[in-house]
């Protein structure tokens, strides 16, 4: 497949369903937590 310019009136916006936040996790910090018990570890060597 060759590459070609898409301009951007042509291709538009992405859509995505939001939804109601109650169907799962919005964002999940458990690797920002991972990250910072893993400073402080290295800190503390």
């Amino acid at each position: 497949m060759a590459i070609k310019n898409l301009a951007a009136e042509d291709v538009g916006f992405p859509v995505f369903s939001i939804g109601d936040g109650n169907d799962g996790d919005i964002f999940s910090f458990t690797s920002h937590q991972r990250a910072r018990d893993a400073l402080a570890l290295g800190l503390e060597i």
